[in-house]
């Protein structure tokens, strides 16, 4: 569901100046919702030099801009783990992209422009975690309609295109891992709830396998400064 974001939201290459005030925010936010047992940090995307040559190697043939994601990303999470008690580790990709965590947890990163986020947790209770920020745009009414089932309305009471589409990849940050299936942003239907700041995430294609035996699961959505924020747990 997430390959190619910045093709299909229609993002250039460069960078947004963030203030420390907005990677705080974040992490505040998503620390205030999110279960015992989990830890967030975030920050500007840097240069950043890899932890060591397993995290090396994966990047080696990618661009400037990929590698200071992924190592900026990476080395958040380390910081976020440090937290709650694991050791400095590498954190490789698996072939779908996901990160590998250490044993005994779970985690998500998530990077828009300048801005990257890395939460976890332990795996005790969750077996799922998804976080997914994007910065804040209006998307054209062909990528809307890629992104929302033609019953999710995205124009009403000031739901936009792009709030469906960061719900959606928050939920599937927390499906993939554990499922280990594909979804389309069809097989997934968003209801937003403003006043609690909440949304539901129905997994609506009967063809795909449900997690902890549920097909809804509940998340959270906010405006941070000039992104758009959504974070999911799924406990077991």
């Amino acid at each position: 569901m997430h390959t190619k974001v910045n093709a299909l939201l229609g993002i250039q290459k460069g960078t947004v100046a963030i203030s420390e005030q907005t990677s705080d925010l974040a992490a505040a936010w998503i620390d205030r919702h999110s279960p015992a047992g989990t830890a967030t940090a975030a920050g500007p995307i840097e240069n950043t030099e890899p932890f060591d040559d397993v995290e090396a190697a994966a990047m080696a043939r990618a661009v400037e801009k990929r590698r200071n994601e992924f190592h900026t990303g990476r080395r958040l999470a380390r910081a976020a783990l440090a937290e709650l008690g694991c050791a400095a580790t590498a954190i490789p990709a698996d072939g779908h992209r996901v990160p590998v965590w250490p044993p005994g947890f779970a985690g998500t990163i998530s990077h828009s422009r300048n801005l990257c986020i890395a939460h976890v947790g332990s795996i005790h209770d969750l077996i799922g975690i998804g976080v997914d920020v994007e910065l804040r745009k209006s998307l054209s009414a062909d990528v809307a309609s890629r992104i929302c089932r033609a019953d999710e309305n995205p124009g009403r009471s000031g739901q936009t295109a792009l709030m469906h589409f960061v719900a959606k990849e928050a939920f599937y940050k927390a499906y993939f891992p554990s499922a280990r299936t594909f979804l389309e942003y069809h097989d997934v239907h968003i209801e937003f709830d403003e006043t609690s700041g909440t949304f539901q995430a129905n997994l609506t294609a009967n063809n795909k396998p449900t997690l902890a035996g549920r097909r809804s699961f509940t998340g959270h959505i906010a405006p941070l400064d000039d992104y758009i924020a959504a974070a999911l747990w799924i406990t077991s």
